[in-house]
């Protein structure tokens, strides 16, 4: 098994960020300087969030999902969720 389809087990990750089809906000791990077009990115586009953070940071997928909630006529509201985490590996490279 490659080490990147390797799992990395919860107890390794140091770091996590969750990401979500209902919010938008900018790369914990980028500077605005240096990634200003993800800042940018539509909060609907979770897949392009979780490439992202897999893709340039080293972090891996943890979980995803769909969250239910209400609007304010309390009518149902669903989002999609991702959990991502750095494992330690490379949460300590960077540091």
């Amino acid at each position: 098994m490659s080490k990147s389809s390797e799992s990395v087990g919860l107890n390794n990750i140091l770091k996590a960020v969750q990401l979500s089809s209902a919010l938008g906000r900018p790369c914990e791990e980028c500077r605005p300087e240096d990634s200003p077009e993800y800042l940018d990115s539509e909060p609907e586009n979770v897949a392009a969030q979780i490439s992202h953070y897999v893709e340039m940071h080293g972090y891996e997928l943890l979980h995803v999902g769909q969250q239910t909630g209400r609007d304010q006529a309390g009518h149902p509201w669903q989002t999609t969720v991702a959990i991502v985490g750095k494992p330690r590996e490379i949460y300590q490279r960077y540091q």
